[in-house]
C-alpha cells in the first residue's frame, strides 16, 4: 500500500528469517496449482465432445489431486508448523479491525501502515474466504455430479459458477500483493524459499520480533 515506486529499504540485504516450513509452501502451491487447472478446465468446458470429455476428467482429476495431495501433506507433513499457521490466520483481533480500518488512508493517502503481526487483516480475511469459497466449490461440485438432470443441479451450477468467480476475484487481488504492491512484494520470497528480509518483517510486521518469525 506505499506510493509507487517507493520500494522498501530493508537494511541489511542478507539478514534471513524463516517465514515458511516447506510443509507450508507445499500446501499452498498445491492449493495454486489445482485452483488455476479448476479454474482453466472449467472455463473450456463445452456441452459435449472429446475436448470437453478431456476438460471435465482434467477437472476433476485436479479436485482430487488437491484432496489427496492436502492430506497426505497434513498427514506426513510438519503438522505443528501448518496448525499453527491456521491458527494466525484464523484469529482477527482489535488491532487487525484498525489495520482494515487504516486500509483507505494507506491506499489513497500512502499513510503509514498499521503493524500486523506474523499476518496482517487482509491476509487473514483472504485465507478465510479462500476456504470458505474453496469450501462451497467442492460441496456444489459435489451437487452437480449427484444431482444429474433434478432441477437442483441449475442450483448448484449457479453456486459454483458464483464461487469460482468469487475466488478468482480474491485471487487476482493476492497476486497484485504479491507480486507488484511494493510493500507486500517481498514476502513472495517467502512463499518459494521459505525466507524473508529481516528488515521487512521489523517494518512490516512489528508486532511479532523477527527472530519469532
Amino acid at each position: 500500500m506505499s506510493a509507487p515506486g517507493d520500494q522498501p529499504k530493508f537494511g541489511r540485504a542478507h539478514a534471513l528469517v524463516l517465514r515458511f516450513t516447506p510443509s507450508e509452501r507445499a500446501f499452498h502451491w498445491l492449493v495454486a496449482a489445482a485452483f488455476f487447472v479448476m479454474l482453466i478446465t472449467g472455463l473450456l468446458m463445452g456441452k459435449t465432445g472429446s475436448f470437453h470429455d478431456l476438460m471435465y476428467a482434467t477437472h476433476l482429476a485436479a479436485a482430487g489431486v488437491l484432496v489427496a495431495g492436502g492430506a497426505v501433506i497434513l498427514l506426513r507433513g510438519d503438522r505443528r508448523a501448518l496448525s499453527q499457521t491456521r491458527r494466525d490466520l484464523s484469529h482477527l483481533d482489535a488491532l487487525d479491525r484498525e489495520w482494515l480500518g487504516r486500509v483507505p488512508a494507506a491506499v489513497f493517502k500512502h499513510s503509514p501502515e498499521t503493524p500486523a503481526g506474523r499476518f496482517n487483516a487482509g491476509q487473514k480475511l483472504n485465507f478465510l474466504l479462500i476456504t470458505l469459497l474453496l469450501g462451497a466449490l467442492f460441496v456444489s461440485g459435489i451437487g452437480l455430479l449427484i444431482s444429474g438432470s433434478h432441477p437442483y443441479n441449475a442450483v448448484f451450477k449457479a453456486a459454483h459458477v458464483a464461487a469460482a468467480y468469487t475466488a478468482l476475484a480474491l485471487v487476482v487481488c493476492h497476486l497484485y500483493m504479491a507480486l507488484i504492491n511494493p510493500s507486500t512484494r517481498p514476502a513472495l520470497r517467502g512463499m518459494i524459499s521459505g525466507k524473508v528480509d529481516a528488515g521487512w518483517v521489523r517494518r512490516y510486521h512489528t508486532r511479532k520480533r523477527a527472530e519469532e518469525f
